[in-house]
Order: structure tokens, then C-alpha cells, then sequence
């Protein structure tokens, strides 16, 4: 299936400093000629279903003000196939930019005002490697280098950071904790977050993928051990 299902309207180059691309997200928002912010990577493209949402969701009106944004099933892919089909959900895709606030870290994702609606679409993950494993998380340089860059980001403030609508100089609480306790706190997350990811598999798909349900803790533990021992830098 073809990712070109929409084209775009013509657009405005910028050129800004190297970074991953969180940092600069703040700064695209803000020169979005509209409100709502639809955020598809490049090898990313909405399933039938989700087109035609899309589509009556550009015609409809407002949804309610407790409403930041929609998310949706992304599955994870095995450079063939998606394995699972309905795993994992929970992906944001598309928000309204003055209703999120947000802080330019590396896989950090916009912090709702009000809440997420769960929408039972997907959106298509197909790189050509694997999105998900061991060798996904260990020598793929892309992850290497975010990991570095999330290690350096709470050693000071989130207002260090490229910022969208936030001023608070705490961190929130799954940070805080970590800044605090980053051996623990990895070691703990990773057993918890793989069980949750098992269940959650099994209630998706009556299946169980352990490689797939582990990646994602173990990214988040490997992390953290930088995190006790890394340096501060100059953030963007």
C-alpha cells in the first residue's frame, strides 16, 4: 500500500540545528498555519478506515474542549509484516496544539490538557528493518543517539528544553522518579512494563509476542544507567 494517500499543500522549508526531531516540534507547531497538528512519520500511512475518519473529521465540528487529541492502534512490524495486528494501541496521531503542552525530549509525547480519545484505527509503521527487538534497541544509531540525548535532559530543568505551553520547572512525576532512583526505577519498570505489555497483547491479539512486549522496557532501562552517570550539556 502506498504511503501517498494525501497530498499535501505546499509548504515552507526551515532549516534549524541538528537534533533528534522532538526538540523541534515546538517550533514547527508554532508556524502550523492551523490548529490541529495530524503527525505521521514518513514511513507511516493511516489504514482505509482511519482515511475515511480523517477525512469526516475535517468536515465535523469541534469535539468537546476535554478532548486534547486522538490516538490509535500502531502495530509493530517485523520488516515483512505487523506482528501483532492490534498492538500495541495508545499511539498519538493527532491533537489540537493549544490543548497540549510539551517539552522537546526525545520520545516524549504531548501532554494532554484534558484527555486522548482511544480511536480502534491504525496507523501503519512500515520501515525497512524491524520497528521493534533487540537489534532495534542496541545498534540501530538513531536509538543510540536519542538515548544519549534523554540521558542529559533531567540533569536540569524541562524549561531547559524547547517548550510548547509549558513553564513548569517540575518535572512530572515518571521523570521525577527516575531522576531520583534511575537504577531501581529501570530495573522496576522493565518487569512491570513487560508483563502490562503481555497482557495487554493478550487481550488484543489471544497471542503472546515476549520479544516485542520487552523492547520498549528494555529501551527505557538500558537509558537510565546513563542517566546516573551522564554530564550535563547545552540543550537546543
Amino acid at each position: 500500500m502506498s504511503a501517498r494517500w494525501w497530498k499535501p499543500p505546499v509548504g515552507v522549508f526551515f532549516e534549524r540545528p541538528p537534533a533528534t526531531q522532538e526538540p523541534h516540534w515546538p517550533f514547527a507547531w508554532g508556524q502550523a498555519k492551523h490548529d490541529w497538528i495530524l503527525r505521521f512519520d514518513t514511513d507511516e500511512f493511516p489504514g482505509e478506515e482511519m482515511k475515511v475518519w480523517l477525512k469526516e473529521f475535517r468536515g465535523a465540528s469541534e469535539p468537546p474542549e476535554e478532548i486534547s487529541g486522538y490516538t490509535c492502534i500502531w502495530p509493530l512490524w517485523n520488516g515483512q509484516r505487523a506482528v501483532p495486528k492490534k498492538w500495541p494501541a495508545g499511539r498519538n496521531s493527532l491533537f489540537l496544539k493549544q490543548r497540549v503542552r510539551f517539552f522537546g525530549m526525545n520520545e516524549q509525547t504531548p501532554i494532554p490538557d484534558g484527555r486522548y480519545e482511544p480511536l480502534d484505527f491504525v496507523l501503519h509503521h512500515q520501515p525497512k528493518r524491524k520497528s521493534y527487538g533487540m537489534r532495534n534497541i542496541l545498534f540501530r544509531e538513531q536509538a543510540k543517539r536519542g538515548m544519549k540525548f534523554i540521558a542529559h535532559c533531567p540533569l536540569g530543568k524541562p524549561t531547559d528544553l524547547n517548550c510548547w505551553r509549558r513553564d513548569s520547572e517540575t518535572w512530572p512525576e515518571h521523570w521525577e522518579q527516575i531522576r531520583q532512583r534511575p537504577l531501581y526505577t529501570g530495573c522496576k519498570r522493565l518487569l512491570i512494563g513487560t508483563l502490562r505489555g503481555l497482557h495487554a497483547q493478550w487481550r488484543a491479539e489471544q497471542k503472546f509476542f515476549p520479544i516485542a512486549a520487552i523492547s520498549g522496557p528494555l529501551h527505557d532501562c538500558l537509558v537510565l544507567p546513563r542517566i546516573a552517570t551522564a554530564t550535563p550539556f547545552t540543550f537546543l
